[in-house]
């Protein structure tokens, strides 16, 4: 059986989240995905693809009883990276949140970013490396 609880994945795991065919969230490789935004849970809705499972309806049915507003829509793959740059603002300085928005919005490469910031490319790896870290320990001591 399939755990599909919610979790930060181990550090030896990545996090994916899996897009359907228009390009939109569907789940994570082992989890459902939802989102925090503006007050509401917003999770995507069947049309992105996603495996409906008693988890998910069990998730959605306890932050309806707990007074949650829990909407089923399209979630964009921007919406995503504005989470975790969020996340960013109030706890990497300038050049990790900078590195980070180059990565993750930008899509840039480790070199192109490396370029950019003045070090070099294994070192750009590394602080990648600890700011996910420090963003990861955060979001698991905060849920």
């Amino acid at each position: 059986m399939t755990d599909h609880s919610p979790r930060w994945a181990p550090a030896d795991r990545p996090v994916l989240i899996l897009l359907d065919d228009m390009g939109r969230v569907s789940e994570g490789t082992g989890e459902n995905v939802f989102v925090v935004r503006e007050g509401e849970i917003v999770t995507p809705g069947h049309t992105a693809s996603i495996l409906d499972g008693i988890s998910r309806k069990s998730v959605i049915q306890i932050a309806s009883d707990m007074g949650y507003s829990v909407v089923e829509r399209d979630i964009a793959r921007a919406e995503t990276r504005l989470a975790l740059s969020q996340l960013a603002d109030g706890l990497l300085d300038d050049r990790e949140r900078e590195i980070i928005r180059l990565r993750f919005e930008d899509d840039r490469i480790q070199r192109e970013i490396g370029e950019r910031v003045g070090c070099s490319q294994m070192h750009v790896s590394r602080l990648i490396r600890r700011a996910l870290e420090r963003l990861r320990t955060v979001a698991e001591h905060s849920g």
